[in-house]
């Protein structure tokens, strides 16, 4: 899934790896991430990270694309693979200054309707998140699944050809709205970064690198 999302930008900007010093690689509580960040020149910044814990027994690949220069909503995949299930979340957080349009993915939403959906829970960020965000689960149609992630993805960068430009420093504060509500609030993957970091340094990783706030 990762491999596809860098392709699919590669093919569509000019992709650049950046230094993010110590947060490349973190082995905490069992826990073990391989980080990559990279600039998306004129648009934002891609985050691809890959953990794998439970002596590898649990895996999972994760894509965050933020976008600093064009007015799209904040993307985040993820796949976990653990006990047998594979778990598909794509979702999408309305970081926009003017509406964008998702029908297109709300279309490939509806598409997918014969693999399980999965429950993600109440959380407080459920407002801002918009209706084409699509989250599965299966123990099995691997394929399937794995086709759809690829597909919601593609299609999601292609649509990053129609959206508009946005000033910068706009674009940084809605951003950093939303990573400070995660900062106050939690979240499932902020929470276990917190445990393995504390929180000042989740909170430079997440607005520097993760959610780009400045």
């Amino acid at each position: 899934m990762t491999d596809c999302m860098l392709k699919y930008f590669n093919d569509k900007f000019a992709v650049s790896k950046k230094d993010i010093g110590e947060y490349a690689k973190i082995d905490r509580n069992g826990m073990h991430f391989k980080i990559d960040c990279y600039d998306v020149k004129d648009a934002g910044s891609l985050m691809i990270m890959n953990m794998s814990a439970m002596l590898g027994l649990m895996k999972m690949t994760s894509a965050v694309f933020t976008s600093t220069d064009i007015d799209a909503p904040l993307f985040s995949a993820d796949f976990v693979s653990a006990a047998g299930n594979n778990t598909l979340l794509l979702e999408l957080y309305d970081t926009c200054l003017s509406p964008w349009d998702a029908s297109p993915l709300e279309q490939l939403k509806k598409s997918a309707a014969d693999i399980p959906d999965h429950d993600p829970g109440v959380h407080w960020y459920d407002d801002i998140r918009l209706p084409a965000s699509s989250f599965k689960k299966c123990r099995k149609n691997y394929d399937a699944l794995s086709r759809y992630a690829n597909d919601y993805i593609c299609e999601y960068v292609r649509l990053l050809d129609d959206t508009p430009k946005c000033g910068r420093d706009e674009k940084l504060a809605k951003n950093s709205e939303y990573t400070e509500g995660l900062i106050s609030n939690g979240g499932p993957a902020v929470d276990q970064f917190v445990k393995m970091l504390g929180k000042e340094k989740t909170a430079e990783f997440l607005k520097k690198y993760m959610f780009v706030c400045e």
